[in-house]
């Protein structure tokens, strides 16, 4: 629950995304675009840093509260 509590947080921003959208030429062409370029990237990064972490350390010994300093601690 806690994983997809941050997700959810890092994908509110996306509503900038929609209303920012009058000031485009083409909207309906531009958001959608924009929309899914920053989906892709945000999803490309979580996947990354959750992957390194899990090849650095085994998931089970992971610290939930702090993962990455608790990885490279252990590395």
């Amino acid at each position: 629950m806690s994983g997809a509590a941050t997700c959810f947080y890092a994908f509110v921003g996306f509503d900038a995304i929609s209303a920012s959208g009058e000031e485009s030429n083409k909207p309906t062409k531009h958001v959608p675009v924009a929309t899914l370029l920053t989906l892709g990237i945000c999803l490309s990064a979580y996947v990354g840093v959750s992957s390194v972490l899990t090849l650095m350390v085994p998931w089970n010994q992971l610290a939930s509260s702090a993962a990455v300093p608790n990885a490279f601690a252990q590395v």
